[in-house]
């Protein structure tokens, strides 16, 4: 092994969660559905569209996140000084 330590134990197998199941039955019809249409939308729009609409879903992403998750901003304004 490469990066294998003489101090570091080997993972033991370990059975799976039983909600792992679940996650895979849902994001299987997600992707079967999703990605012939994302393909069919590349090859449609131009790759500045494709550019731009992902930085809007990005930003979005990101200003729903600060506005519905509790930030302690304390404690990250305190890492900076």
């Amino acid at each position: 092994m490469l990066f294998h330590s003489a101090k570091t134990p080997p993972l033991s197998p370990r059975p799976p969660a039983p909600n792992q199941r679940f996650y895979l039955a849902v994001t299987v019809p997600i992707v079967v559905f999703f990605a012939p249409f994302g393909s069919f939308l590349a090859s449609h729009f131009h790759r500045l569209v494709l550019a731009y609409l992902v930085y809007a879903l990005d930003t979005t992403a990101l200003v729903s996140a600060l506005a519905l998750l509790e930030m302690d901003w304390q404690r990250w304004v305190g890492v900076f000084e």
